[in-house]
């Protein structure tokens, strides 16, 4: 009938899409991927000569083929650089030199982070090693200097896709991470010892942003169930739950000392919030953002979406101030100097670039990535 038409439609284009963007497609019940109909040959097919040149088939690539650099890219690599960094649904990060005269500069670092997808990462820039997690259900550390990885951690509960990581904060200095789980959990790790200490209970679904304030004893959460969460690292406790999204709440923005957070989702909002009294300050309504960074000082967000752009808000009125398209299918990435006025955005389509934030002029374009682009950081001037 109409009805299993239509759902059988859904799924090819679901199909299609995975296809497209290169991730495998999880199907409902467990089925098979629906066909994908062909219609025959276009009017006039036959009359086509019968020799037709064809260029010979690409030889695939070895996976060390793949991921290898060449001696001389790797040799740019040094601690007194700034860099751009970015992961992958491949399992890997990525790094490239922010100052370089090519418009296309070359990857000085690729490192195999992870067995699956690299959901999210943070960066210790004085260390210049890589705190991520991922769906293979681990938290791993890596020095990006010499490719060496320093601990894995891997999740308590489980090792099944449930389980998988989804976002991921740290801090070195005080040898402390935090995660959140695809069922909901919040868990702290010690990543000297490599094992997780406790977890926090409060979300019913997947936790797609985490935050930390290690010296304030405090957390910040959002998740596929909606809400955003507080909670107390000192009693392990939730503190308060934020409500206001109408749709799956996926990143965060935090600063502690102001008692602020703004949160984006897949619907046309984004939303600032009083961390201290639970309530929402301000709606504005925008694109559908995947990721959002905001500047505190000017009171400035930058959101990345699925409309290939990226836009900037003023907080304070609402109002979106500029829009620079990325040419992407999607932006799922985002991250500023606000500073030095640079925007670096990843995206589905296997890209990062770099954009002056002020004109909107494209200055560099990241390639090496062989999958979607996960999660991406800029190291800003004076960074530790």
């Amino acid at each position: 009938d109409s009805a299993d038409a239509c759902q059988q439609e859904r799924l090819r284009k679901r199909f299609a899409r995975s296809m497209l963007s290169g991730e495998d497609v999880v199907l409902p019940h467990g089925g098979d991927a629906p066909p994908i109909f062909e219609h025959g040959l276009p009017p006039g097919a036959a009359e086509l000569p019968e020799a037709v040149a064809h260029e010979p088939d690409k030889p695939t690539l070895t996976y060390a083929q793949k991921w290898s650099l060449p001696e001389a890219d790797k040799s740019l690599f040094g601690l007194d650089g700034l860099w751009a960094t970015a992961t992958s649904c491949d399992g890997m990060v990525f790094v490239w030199p922010i100052e370089h005269e090519s418009a296309t500069p070359p990857c000085v670092r690729c490192i195999h982070a992870h067995n699956d997808v690299v959901t999210d990462y943070v960066m210790d820039w004085e260390r210049m090693v890589s705190i991520s997690c991922g769906l293979d259900c681990t938290i791993n550390l890596w020095a990006i200097e010499d490719q060496q990885r320093l601990a894995t951690i891997k999740n308590d509960s489980g090792m099944s896709i449930q389980d998988a990581f989804f976002s991921v904060d740290g801090d070195n200095s005080v040898g402390k991470a935090i995660v959140g789980d695809g069922r909901g959990k919040v868990k702290v790790a010690d990543v000297e010892v490599g094992k997780i200490l406790f977890r926090m209970n409060g979300h019913s679904r997947s936790v797609y942003g985490v935050r930390a304030e290690w010296d304030q004893n405090m957390a910040v959460t959002c998740s596929w169930d909606k809400t955003v969460k507080v909670f107390d690292l000192r009693t392990g406790k939730q503190a308060r739950s934020l409500a206001g999204h109408h749709c799956v709440c996926n990143r965060i923005d935090v600063n502690f000392d102001m008692q602020l957070a703004v949160t984006c989702a897949w619907e046309h909002q984004i939303i600032m919030w009083d961390l201290k009294s639970g309530q929402m300050i301000k709606s504005l309504p925008s694109h559908r953002a995947n990721d959002v960074c905001v500047d505190w000082t000017r009171f400035v967000a930058a959101t990345g979406g699925d409309d290939s752009c990226i836009k900037l808000w003023d907080l304070e009125s609402g109002e979106c101030t500029r829009t620079i398209d990325c040419g992407f299918k999607s932006c799922l990435a985002v991250d500023v100097d606000w500073e030095r006025g640079l925007l670096l955005a990843g995206s589905v389509d296997k890209v990062v670039k770099l954009y002056d934030i002020v004109t909107g002029e494209q200055l560099r374009e990241y390639r090496k990535a062989r999958r979607v682009i996960t999660q991406c950081w800029l190291q800003k001037a004076g960074s530790s």
